[in-house]
């Protein structure tokens, strides 16, 4: 059985800077696992993830020549208990130990508003506060390198993807699914 607790990590997000261009926010993000080796090549584990991230909503109507619109900056986290498969590409004695990974589970999110800024007649807004419960699909590629017997150092990166929740307080609704992207690092035990 491997316990692993990612301590350190980053989940990407992209928010608007002045002139226009995304940039990446690093983030914390705390992970905790158990898994099982069902043998060399085949383990199974649970996730349970936790990241916090900053999220600019915008949006714009047209009516009869004239426009509404904002832009508000919010902050959101999400929580997620997953079941994986990992598939290793070395065997267990093997001291890098390439994977990769699938798996589904429960994710919440909450979502609260910052700041908002609008512009004329800005229309329906999304409310202060929502949160939504949601399945997701959750997909990691990295590797495990044995620093000793029993322990290793683990990357990976991680995409959730899920229903958007967001969108759905939106008005005109976004048409796109909810992406998370995740780098993590840590430290695996191996008991």
């Amino acid at each position: 059985m491997d316990l692993c607790w990612h301590c350190l990590g980053c989940a990407s997000s992209h928010r608007n800077c002045p002139a226009g261009r995304p940039t990446p926010d690093f983030l914390l993000v705390v992970n905790g696992l158990a898994g099982f080796h069902c043998n060399d090549f085949l383990s199974v584990q649970t996730d349970a993830v936790w990241n916090r991230n900053p999220l600019t909503l915008s949006g714009a109507a047209f009516n009869s020549g004239s426009v509404s619109q904002f832009q508000e900056t919010r902050h959101s986290s999400q929580f997620g208990v997953f079941g994986s498969a990992l598939v290793y590409f070395r065997p267990r004695r093997s001291r890098i130990r390439p994977y990769l990974s699938v798996g589904t589970g429960w994710v919440h999110l909450s979502s609260t508003e910052d700041l908002v800024q609008t512009g004329n007649d800005a229309g329906a807004l999304p409310p202060r506060q929502f949160a939504a419960n949601m399945i997701a699909l959750r997909v990691p590629v990295g590797m495990d390198v044995k620093l000793g017997d029993r322990w290793m150092f683990r990357y990976s990166f991680s995409e959730t993807v899920s229903r958007n929740p967001i969108s759905h307080e939106l008005s005109p609704p976004g048409p796109h699914s909810l992406k998370n992207f995740q780098n993590l690092f840590g430290i695996v035990c191996r008991f």
